[in-house]
């Protein structure tokens, strides 16, 4: 993706590059990040959505000693190059798969209850607080 562009969650089931204008803003609406990683020790934004389709996303604050926390023990495992931060706020009971082809992710809505397709790898955690 270009430097002025951010991976961005549009509707339910659809991620898509989003362009940033040169004041910040995009076409589609202020972006609220949902997913992060961590870049040298330091946690960044990696994937957004749209702050009209997930207004709660605005709530969740992830403190700078909760980063760093979070990243000193991912790395006494040597998991900090792969472990990020996902903050959901749709599709409780469920479970997401995720399909890229190109630049476009498209995802499959199952219940939590339902056992997974046998070429699923299961990638992603999930805590309720």
């Amino acid at each position: 993706m270009a430097s002025n562009e951010r991976l961005t969650d549009i509707g339910d089931h659809t991620s898509e590059p989003v362009t940033m204008n040169d004041d910040g803003t995009t076409d589609k609406g202020p972006l609220l990040p949902k997913d992060w990683a961590y870049d040298g020790g330091s946690l960044r934004p990696l994937e957004f959505a749209l702050a009209e389709e997930e207004p709660a996303l605005a709530h969740r604050d992830i403190t700078p000693e909760f980063a760093r926390d979070l990243y000193n023990v991912l790395k006494n495992i040597g998991l900090e190059d792969l472990v990020g931060i996902s903050s959901f706020t749709k599709h409780e009971d469920t479970v997401m798969l995720e399909h890229t082809k190109g630049r476009r992710s498209s995802l499959t809505e199952l219940p939590a209850s339902q056992a997974l397709p046998e070429d699923v790898v299961a990638a992603s955690w999930s805590f309720h607080a």
